[in-house]
């Protein structure tokens, strides 16, 4: 059986996941040096309590980082069934 806890800690663990594995998709000014800016994707579903909080907090880490940064807000329960993320 799975708890909404477990639930929880899932999304939470999948998201970090996608953290340590971004791709540069376009490069971004950080100061003298030029980086490329990683695609964040934030994975959720509807019931999952902890992806609003991800959601806002996501948000607002961005927003300290400057101009150009986004995510993609992603359906966990959308996505097909064999999607490894």
């Amino acid at each position: 059986m799975v708890t909404r806890a477990s639930r929880g800690i899932s999304c939470t663990l999948l998201v970090l996941g996608f953290f340590a594995g971004c791709t540069s998709s376009r490069p971004a000014e950080t100061g003298a040096n030029r980086q490329a800016q990683p695609r964040i994707e934030l994975l959720g579903f509807p019931d999952c309590p902890d992806t609003p909080t991800m959601r806002t907090r996501l948000k607002a880490g961005l927003a300290m980082l400057g101009k150009g940064w986004t995510f993609v807000d992603t359906n966990q329960e959308d996505l097909p069934e064999g999607d490894v993320r």
